[in-house]
């Protein structure tokens, strides 16, 4: 593929910081920002069209900072004022803005050194009122790919602009002035940040097993932006308002890309989930079957019943752990006597009759109560048909599957390596195609990690024994190199590992209207991806608290070369630049 000039990032000089209590002088604005107009009250447009005057459209919104300020408003309308502005005027904002920067504040106006990251430099004085400085970004779109950026053409490059840590526009390179400095990611794909809407961070409560800082770092590295923590693991489960508020104290300050929690429907507390809804989780986490740890319980359809008519006055979705306890204790019992070191016993313990009898169980409760159900991590391609005649009767059915179960045989695994358990079980190779072809199809919504770590010892490796080791897999640093792997053998494109990795993930989490797409208003956050590097997978590429995986030795292509969470820089050829920069996203 050629090189392109166009697929570029960000200004090349900075602005320097002035002191909080030192104004620019009036002689150094441009005419029209000098004066206060009067008229506040009329159209945005026609008030900022009274400032023209040959001014370039940053300098207008400077003008209308200005204004603001003398208005005397709130810092909050302030900034409400001038990103109204901006997006009014966003094409040319972008354009404009070194015009703008040299006519009304020349002194301050620096090169930054080559190495100093675009994203340390913020506008701090005045006439910005804490806008970022806007960045341009430029990216040829790989293999066909649109990347959720509604408008682009396909074959040719286009510039996504940045300001305010927000999305302003798509254009393509024509529209573009060429007198404005960028920086070239080469033959770089430019994806969004990634969602992952299941993963176990296990904070509060057990930490030796993951954590806040370790599990968001770990998504840093593997491009993701925001994750969307389980109620269970964590001590307490987020089954009550006060275990959410001791989970959003241990998650402050520590967290490297933004984060979400999911509330839990347990035996018992039916009474405390509309109260978690008005707290502020995007949905619930429920298992039908024992979850393999104390402080979570299942639930049967009696608990259910109590617990749905609360889920459904939220409006919020169910995921669920669909299998069923006695298909397992069926086989289990049967198994007693079997060598539990080989996969093939414990894949038997936990047959395909467990997930489709949860399933169907869940969807006849949604044809009576009509709630949102979304099927956690599906495992068995035989429950695609009974889920893709859910959805054409109309029920709000929504379902995930998960990196292992696309990229994984069971004929594959070697008895005793029981890093390679995890619940419901890698099935068969003619699965694994089956469940592929539900992405294709549509049937299968989005692919999140279920990343779930645990100490090593907890794996039993030393004993190979599928019966006492913990199921889970953690992958967050890796999922993205793995599905890309499958994804481009089988002929999909980028574009599809964002809908599944990124659009679909935001959709369930009830954040897509700022997450998971390039496109205008959405939050800035995407990731520098090298669709063609290939790399075997190493301890050095696992950012997470303890680096075992079943992934360890597998030929992996693609490379997360950086990573930005709404304009900034959180990871970069391995490193972490810059303090926690990670929040609770919260509507």
């Amino acid at each position: 593929m050629r090189a392109s000039a166009g697929r570029r990032l960000l200004p090349a000089s900075g602005v320097k910081s002035m002191p909080k209590d030192q104004s620019v002088p009036a002689r150094d604005l441009p005419e029209a920002v000098k004066s206060r107009p009067t008229g506040f009250d009329q159209p945005l447009h026609e008030s900022i069209a009274r400032l023209t005057g040959g001014l370039s459209p940053l300098a207008l919104s400077q003008a209308y900072a200005d204004w603001a300020q003398h208005l005397w408003l709130s810092p909050d309308k302030q900034t409400e004022l001038v990103q109204k502005a901006a997006q009014k005027w966003q094409r040319l904002f972008a354009y404009g803005a070194r015009a703008a920067i040299d006519s009304a504040c020349p002194a301050c106006i620096e090169p930054l050194p080559q190495d100093k990251r675009f994203a340390d430099q913020t506008w701090q004085h005045w006439p910005f009122n804490g806008l970022y400085q806007s960045f341009l970004l430029a990216q040829q779109w790989w293999h066909n790919a649109t990347i959720g950026v509604p408008g682009v053409s396909r074959h040719h490059e286009d510039i996504v602009s940045f300001a305010a840590r927000q999305v302003l526009d798509v254009v393509s390179p024509d529209q573009f002035p060429t007198d404005i400095p960028v920086k070239d990611f080469g033959e770089a794909a430019i994806l969004p940040g990634l969602v992952d809407s299941h993963v176990h961070i296990n904070e509060p409560g057990r930490t030796e097993w993951e954590g806040f800082r370790t599990a968001t770092r770990a998504a840093a590295a593997g491009g993701y932006t925001l994750l969307v923590d389980m109620p269970l693991n964590c001590l307490p489960a987020t089954t009550t308002v006060s275990a959410l508020e001791a989970k959003r104290a241990a998650a402050s300050g520590q967290c490297c890309v933004d984060w979400m929690p999911w509330g839990g429907v347990v035996s018992d507390n039916q009474e405390q989930i509309e109260s978690l809804a008005v707290a502020g989780v995007p949905g619930f986490k429920c298992f039908l079957v024992h979850p393999g740890i104390d402080g979570f319980t299942m639930v049967n359809e009696q608990e259910l019943r109590a617990a749905l008519p609360h889920v459904a006055r939220t409006g919020l979705p169910l995921l669920v752990h669909a299998e069923l306890p006695r298909p397992v204790e069926d086989a289990t019992v049967r198994l007693a006597q079997a060598d539990w070191s080989k996969y093939t016993t414990y894949l038997q313990s936990r047959p395909d009759e467990a997930e489709i009898s949860a399933i169907q169980l869940m969807l006849s409760l949604c044809r009576e109560y009509r709630f949102r159900l979304h099927i956690v991590h599906l495992a068995t391609s035989r429950a695609l048909d009974m889920l893709r005649a859910a959805k054409s009767e109309g029920l709000p059915v929504s379902v995930e599957t998960c990196p292992h179960y696309l990229h994984f045989s069971s004929e594959n695994i070697p008895d005793g390596q029981t890093l390679f358990k995890c619940a419901p079980p890698i099935r068969g190779q003619e699965n694994r195609e089956k469940l592929w072809q539900g992405l294709r199809d549509g049937v299968i919504d989005l692919v999140a990690t279920d990343h779930s770590p645990c100490p090593p010892e907890m794996k039993r490796m030393s004993e190979r024994s599928f019966r006492t080791a913990w199921g889970g897999i953690a992958s967050l640093s890796l999922a993205l190199p793995v599905m890309w792997t499958d994804a481009r053998a089988r002929k999909f494109s980028l574009s599809d590992i964002a809908r599944w990795m990124a659009e679909g993930p935001a959709r369930l989490a009830a954040c897509e209207s700022r997450k998971g797409r390039l496109a205008e208003g959405f939050d800035a956050d995407f990731v520098v991806f090298d669709p063609e590097a290939e790399f075997i997978a190493s301890e050095d590429h696992l950012h997470y608290r303890h680096r075992v995986s079943p992934y360890l030795g597998e030929n992996l292509r693609g490379v997360v070369k950086a990573t930005y969470l709404r304009g900034n820089c959180i990871f970069a050829e391995g490193e972490f630049p810059g303090p926690p920069a990670g929040r609770e996203f919260r509507q």
